[in-house]
């Protein structure tokens, strides 16, 4: 029994884990759009909430939490290939 809830105790759970880091992300940036001069603040408010968490989940792990922000581009090749007549030389990645 005692084996049981040791490894209980020090499983790692993914879903737990997941819905923490989205709890943190959701819950600092949420819909606001990409604003470059908020970036290192969102930066570093998830890192810090994403730990705490963590920290409170009493497991015997050490945690190394990285969190980069990016501005999603989009650029639409189609609208561009019909409006120019030629086709692109590459396709960007999503």
């Amino acid at each position: 029994m005692d084996e049981l809830q040791s490894a209980e105790e020090t499983a790692f759970v993914v879903d737990e884990v997941s819905n923490i880091i989205k709890e943190a992300i959701e819950g600092t940036i949420g819909g606001n759009a990409y604003l470059h001069s908020k970036v290192n603040q969102w930066t570093t408010t998830v890192v810090e909430q994403i730990l705490s968490h963590l920290t409170k989940l009493g497991k015997p792990f050490k945690y190394v939490v990285t969190c980069v922000i990016m501005q999603k581009m989009v650029l639409d090749f189609t609208l561009q290939t019909l409006a120019s007549g030629t086709m692109p030389l590459m396709e960007p990645a999503l």
